[in-house]
């Protein structure tokens, strides 16, 4: 995430831009049908469907429908069976992006798809979802505190400086003249206290934190499958607009990692029930409430820093959040905390080439440059990986692109 401490600029066009609502459907469907189902002339529909995965059904179907530009539709299957109903005068080609829940609300399924809007024998489609993988290849990797966030934070609890009266942090954001409250900025001051605690044993860095982490809790917002998300509330004028509240994948990832540790060093199971809810918060397709996750062609599976349509695929932001759904797996052995870790770095195995320009590395998929330090986050991030998953790819790139600051 991108921090800076210089003023503001005019955000008139940006404004405009988000001023473009996007149109949310959520819908609910009961009944049986069996088979294909017929469409009506004025309406399409396709039937979403799962196969079981050990014994566990689908229960629960979020889903957008729209172009690598915008939504136009958004929303909730309840079933079975889980039936789409799609307005017949929309674009001739629909792009239906699915994500399956069993029960108990974790994203076991996903799929994106294109076809043709009404089917040609005028019959509705079947579309049937991906499972996750789990247990694929390379071993557990460390727990913690054997990995990058153990150390990454320590320092942040120094500059834990500037403070509301009530001893709420503040800090300058680009694009903002006055230092506003960022969630983002808190976690990584909880982080700080928490690892410092474990190397001093200084009670001062327990209470900071605890009382920082029941704040952040206190102002968490709801999201669907009854998770709880920590949105910012500043609008944020960067490369992309984002208008207030909004929820950001490295945000939330840091989120669950603060409460696994609330919980580890305090034992009170209510941060236990925070953190799984914070999980379930991580897997709301972006589109949705406070969504972050986004499943592409081919099943690849990304979070998102900054959640926007053209997904803008930044990359520390989406491997920090990686990094917390490793705390998560680890502390729980939650399997839906494994799938979401493996998948991802499945996705990133098949697209990492796509961050080099052939002299340095991408902040993102929109073909912005990194600076220097991303560049070098990049190269330790990918040192991580590696240690984590044993993955080839990752040294290799580690390398190539640490040759490019020779």
């Amino acid at each position: 995430m991108r921090h800076r401490s210089h003023g503001g600029r005019g955000r008139g066009a940006a404004r405009a831009v988000a001023a473009l609502a996007m149109a949310v459907l959520a819908i609910t469907v009961c009944g049986c049908l069996e088979g294909l189902v017929d469409a009506s002339g004025d309406r399409d529909r396709i039937r979403i469907e799962a196969a079981l995965l050990e014994g566990d059904a689908l229960a629960t179907v979020l889903f957008t429908v729209g172009d690598e530009s915008a939504t136009a539709f958004a929303g909730e299957l309840a079933g079975p069976p889980f039936v789409l109903d799609l307005p017949a005068d929309g674009d001739s080609i629909i792009r239906l992006r699915a994500y399956g829940y069993d029960e108990a609300r974790r994203l076991r399924w996903v799929r994106y798809w294109e076809g043709a809007r009404m089917a040609p024998d005028g019959r509705g489609r079947t579309v049937v979802l991906d499972p996750l993988p789990v247990g694929e290849g390379w071993p557990l990797p460390p727990p913690y505190p054997d990995h990058h966030l153990t150390t990454g934070f320590r320092p942040f609890m120094l500059l834990d400086t500037l403070r509301t009266v009530e001893g709420i942090p503040l800090h300058f954001i680009w694009g903002h003249d006055e230092p506003v409250i960022s969630r983002h900025w808190i976690d990584k001051v909880i982080l700080s206290n928490f690892e410092n605690w474990v190397l001093s044993g200084a009670d001062s860095c327990r209470t900071r934190a605890l009382f920082l982490t029941d704040w952040l809790l206190a102002r968490a917002e709801p999201t669907p499958l009854d998770g709880i998300a920590f949105a910012e509330d500043f609008d944020y004028p960067g490369h992309v607009f984002l208008p207030a509240p909004w929820n950001g994948a490295f945000t939330q990832g840091l989120s669950v990692s603060v409460l696994v540790r609330a919980h580890i060093l305090s034992g009170d199971e209510r941060y236990l029930d925070a953190a799984a809810a914070a999980m379930r918060a991580l897997t709301v397709p972006v589109g949705l409430p406070q969504g972050v996750a986004v499943v592409q062609s081919g099943g690849r599976l990304w979070f998102e820093e900054y959640p926007s349509l053209p997904a803008q695929h930044t990359l520390n932001g989406a491997v920090y959040c990686i990094f917390s759904v490793l705390d998560y797996w680890h502390h729980t052995g939650d399997p839906s905390a494994e799938r979401c870790y493996r998948a991802f770095v499945g996705t990133l195995e098949r697209d990492l080439p796509r961050f080099d320009t052939g002299s340095w590395s991408y902040y993102d998929l929109w073909g912005v440059v990194a600076t220097e330090s991303y560049h070098q986050q990049h190269i330790n991030q990918l040192g991580h990986l590696h240690e984590q998953t044993g993955l080839p790819i990752f040294d290799a790139y580690r390398r190539l692109w640490q040759s490019y600051q020779d």
